[in-house]
């Protein structure tokens, strides 16, 4: 049984069949322009974690979204797992 030590949960809402990744998006002044359809992600980690996370956040005038983005990102080139 897991005890949460070292377990992330992974979530995402399916795709619909047929969809496409960009989708068009207008405004009132603009026309259609196309805008890339995001993914929600679901990761647990220790209040600690978070709390820091959020901590440097804040420092860097960034968000947790694009820090782990960026990481996830790394990562997927080719960089060391953690």
């Amino acid at each position: 049984m897991n005890k949460g030590r070292n377990f992330v949960s992974l979530r995402a809402k399916p795709d619909n069949e047929g969809k496409q990744s960009m989708k068009m998006k207008a405004t009132d002044t603009a026309p259609r322009v196309k805008v890339a359809a995001w993914k929600q992600l679901t990761v647990r980690v220790p209040p600690e974690v978070h709390r820091a996370l959020r901590i440097r956040a804040a420092e860097e005038g960034r968000s947790c979204a694009v820090i782990v983005e960026g990481l996830v990102r790394r990562y997927l080139v080719g960089g060391k797992p953690a």
